[in-house]
């Protein structure tokens, strides 16, 4: 579980590394809250991942499943939240929040996935 975590905490380091080389300037609200949000999501998605006592491939391979659909429930309802609340800066926080969103599902897929056939 800790790799878990610790892979998720190393991604949003890149990322935010990434925005102020390539951006350069400092950090902005809705990168801190892109980064945030994404940090919260994928926490709680990796706790139900990684959670359960059977370790098989088939109830890993399920639990992948419902904390993909928790992180896109999450994901979509906090964006609705950022719409309602910071207007303004919506287009940019979207490009942030997805490039990260999208990163870290990757990532955490492919770890997923390497860590199931360690085991298999």
């Amino acid at each position: 579980m800790l790799k878990g975590l610790l892979l998720i905490a190393t991604v949003v380091c890149l990322y935010i590394i990434g925005v102020l080389v390539f951006e350069g300037y400092p950090l902005l609200t809705h990168h801190l809250v892109a980064v945030i949000g994404n940090g919260i999501i994928f926490l709680l998605s990796t706790f139900v991942m990684l959670s359960g006592k059977n370790p098989d491939a088939e109830a890993r391979t399920q639990r992948f499943i419902l904390g993909t659909s928790i992180q896109m429930l999450l994901a979509l309802f906090f964006v609705l939240i950022i719409k309602y609340k910071m207007g303004a800066v919506f287009k940019p926080f979207v490009v942030h929040f997805m490039i990260l969103f999208a990163s870290l599902l990757a990532i955490q897929a492919l770890w997923m996935v390497l860590t199931v056939r360690k085991k298999a």
